[in-house]
This record gives structure tokens, C-alpha cells and sequence, in this order.
């Protein structure tokens, strides 16, 4: 009889987290504090062996990666005010021009010619392209500034309900198993430890990724002869890491700012590094995640953008870890066999 009302009970939670807004946005926060959790608990309990207390632990983690997301956004906030300082000063177009020319001739005569003619009709209109992309970009600001209270909000509550989790990580973990009837109990602890596995794999293809990217881009910007190169090197990286924005973000402005400024060669060589480092990404990513789960690179690029355009930026990154967790479920043999139905 128990175990009916819990399988009712859970029919109607879900089914009014599906269709009820508010349920469904709180549902997601939960999710995602709950797993950021699972992936600070790991690092959490080896402090904890240690001799650090949990919370203490916790909060070390987690005030480390705010630091490094502090560096982070401190330096797009620097370049980002460099380049509107830039964009923003009279002449631009007729800079761009100039400084364009010079590459032209590098172009055969056809389509110089045709690129020129380009030029001189892109000075001719820039006057009202510059009006049009202000008003686009006030726009995008405002409605950034709208959105942006909500989305500090919810990222709070999201770390701090994290915290909380991976603090008393075995009650919370007590709490939701007592939610399943028992038989579902140990099929979820089965289907919970494919997807930790799963997840580990695609943070384990992540961080080699990331040495791949910081050794690349450091590399790059010591040829260049930039001052600071491994600090910059290293908070591109985690740049390119995040996902839906990646090094281009920085590169591309930085490399367009360096033109404006009369530098085609040093322009042109940030190009060719953010050419190098985003291919780097785009072939190795899904052959490393392939030889780590065991699938082929095809079907992890495929679950990647399917779970992009399905999901966005949480499909990104949830669909290789779900693949990753089928693949080793299959392996398995489907997990445990149904003893009793």
C-alpha cells in the first residue's frame, strides 16, 4: 500500500512540475543545485578525511572558484571597456578602412577591387549602420539589465542550497531514497552511479581539454609577444571551457581591437590562434569523450547538438553525460536484472 501512494504521489509531483511554471523553474534550480553538489562531494570528502570539516571544505571550494570567476569577469570587463573606448571614439569606420588597405593588396586584383568597392560603400553608410547597432546594443543591454536581478537571484540560491547539500550530503541523499518506493530504490542507485560515471568521464575530458587549450593559447600569445601571457592564457581557457561562449569572446574583439590600433600582424596572428584553438576543441572533444565512454566520436557530437537545440546550454552539457551513462548501462548488461518484476 506504501509503495502505491509513493508511486501516486510521485506521478502527481511530476506531473505538476511539467506543467505548473513556477514548479518546473524551481525543479530545475533543485536539479542544479543537486548536482553541483554531487560534484563538490568528492573533493569535499577528501578534505574531509583530512581533517576539514565539511562546511569548511565547502566553502574553500567554492570560494576558490568564485575568485577565479572574479578574475575572470574582471578581465572582460577591462578589455569589454577598452573596446567600447575604442568603438566609440570618432573615425571608426574610416580606421577600419585604413587599415584594411594595406591587407587588400595581398587579395588578387578581382577581388580587391570587389573588397574596396566594399570599404567605400561601408564608409559611405556608416554613419546609419553605427545608429542601428547603438540602438541594437541599448537594446540588448536593457533587456540584459532586466533579466540580470532574476538571474543573481537564482544563481545564489543555486550555490547556496549546493552548499547546504554537499554539507550534509548523507541526510539529503537519505531524504530522496526514502521518496522512492523500494524497489526503485536500488535501480536508482544503479542508474545514479552510470550517470556519476558518466559525469566523471566528461569532467575528466574537460580538464584534459583544458591543458590541451591553456598550453595552446599560451604558446600563441608568447609568439605574439604579449605581456602576462600566462595569465591570459589561462583565464581564456576557462573562457573557451564555459560553454556557448568560448575563446572567441575574447579573441575575436582583442584581434579586432589590434586592428584599429594599426597592428594587422599581431591582429591577423590572434586570428589564426582562435582558428587553431577552436578546431583543437571541435575534433578532439568528441574523440575524447568517444575513447572515455566507449562510443563512437560521431554519436557524442550528434547527443551535444541535439541537446543544444533542445535545452540549450543545460542540453550542452547534460546530453554527452546521459549518453555516456546509456553507454555504460548497455555495457552492463541494462543494469540489474529484474529478479522479481
Amino acid at each position: 500500500m506504501e509503495r502505491n501512494w509513493k508511486k501516486l504521489g510521485l506521478a502527481l509531483a511530476g506531473g505538476a512540475v511539467l506543467l505548473v511554471p513556477v514548479l518546473r523553474r524551481t525543479a530545475l534550480v533543485a536539479g542544479a543545485a543537486l548536482l553541483l553538489a554531487a560534484a563538490l562531494n568528492v573533493p569535499v570528502t577528501a578534505l574531509e578525511r583530512r581533517g576539514l570539516r565539511r562546511g569548511w571544505g565547502a566553502a574553500a571550494i567554492l570560494a576558490g572558484g568564485a575568485v577565479v570567476l572574479a578574475a575572470l569577469l574582471l578581465l572582460c570587463a577591462t578589455e569589454g571597456c577598452k573596446g567600447i573606448a575604442a568603438l566609440t571614439a570618432g573615425g571608426l569606420l574610416t580606421r577600419v578602412s585604413g587599415a584594411l588597405q594595406p591587407l587588400l593588396t595581398l587579395l588578387p586584383a578581382p577581388l580587391s577591387d570587389l573588397a574596396r568597392q566594399g570599404l567605400r560603400w561601408l564608409t559611405a553608410e556608416g554613419d546609419g549602420l553605427w545608429a542601428r547597432a547603438g540602438t541594437w546594443l541599448a537594446e540588448q543591454t536593457a533587456a540584459l539589465a532586466a533579466k540580470l536581478p532574476g538571474m543573481l537571484f537564482t544563481g545564489a540560491v543555486t550555490v547556496f542550497a549546493a552548499f547546504y547539500a554537499v554539507t550534509d550530503w548523507r541526510r539529503v541523499t537519505g531524504d530522496l531514497s526514502r521518496l522512492l518506493p523500494e524497489p526503485w530504490q536500488a535501480r536508482g542507485r544503479a542508474v545514479l552511479g552510470h550517470l556519476k560515471s558518466g559525469a566523471a568521464g566528461w569532467l575528466a575530458v574537460q580538464g584534459r581539454l583544458l591543458l590541451v587549450q591553456f598550453a595552446l593559447l599560451a604558446a600563441g600569445l608568447a609568439l605574439l609577444r604579449e605581456e602576462g601571457f600566462l595569465l591570459k592564457a589561462a583565464l581564456i581557457a576557462l573562457l573557451d571551457a564555459l560553454p556557448l561562449l568560448g575563446c572567441g569572446t575574447a579573441l575575436l574583439p582583442w584581434a579586432l581591437l589590434t586592428l584599429l590600433e594599426g597592428n594587422g600582424g599581431k591582429a591577423l596572428g590572434l586570428l589564426a590562434l582562435w582558428l587553431t584553438v577552436w578546431l583543437c576543441r571541435t575534433l578532439l572533444e568528441p574523440r575524447l569523450m568517444g575513447q572515455r565512454v566507449g562510443v563512437s566520436p560521431v554519436w557524442t557530437l550528434l547527443a551535444a547538438y541535439l541537446g543544444a537545440r533542445a535545452l540549450g546550454l543545460a542540453g550542452l552539457i547534460g546530453a554527452p553525460i546521459l549518453l555516456a551513462a546509456a553507454a555504460e548501462l548497455l555495457r552492463s548488461g541494462g543494469g540489474q536484472t529484474d529478479g522479481g518484476g
